[in-house]
């Protein structure tokens, strides 16, 4: 998997990989992958593990959901700086993933005050 930058934008793709094991309900292990961006959203890859063969390459300016999820933030925030494993927090059988947030200013005070997002896992057969 290739990370795109755009001109003048850094993109840090794969700074941080958390293995989620099974995110998806497929009985597969998936990976969270970050790309922190200047200058852009940033965002978080979920790439569902699979018994099919991938392509090659994959470049994220691609990214599909037959690849997995990818989950954006706002303009400069740096999503997925922090990630980690969460284990099954939701109690549903899936293990999930928290990311971490850190430039987020939620209330509009100058001041980043940070957030954590904490995402469920999810069965793709439901």
């Amino acid at each position: 998997i290739y990370g795109h930058a755009e001109p003048d934008k850094s993109l840090y793709f794969g700074e941080n990989i958390v293995k989620l094991g099974d995110f998806n309900g497929d009985g597969i292990d998936d990976l969270a992958i970050s790309a922190q961006s200047k200058g852009t959203t940033g965002a978080v890859y979920i790439v569902f593990g699979s018994d099919r063969k991938w392509p090659a390459e994959i470049e994220t300016e691609n990214f599909s959901e037959s690849y997995g999820l990818m989950i954006l933030g706002k303009l400069n925030e740096n999503i997925g700086r922090s990630m980690g494993f969460a284990g099954d927090i939701n109690n549903d059988g899936l293990n999930d993933v928290i990311i971490g947030n850190k430039l987020i200013d939620y209330d509009d005070d100058d001041y980043s005050e940070g957030l954590i997002y904490v995402v469920y896992g999810f069965d793709l057969a439901q």
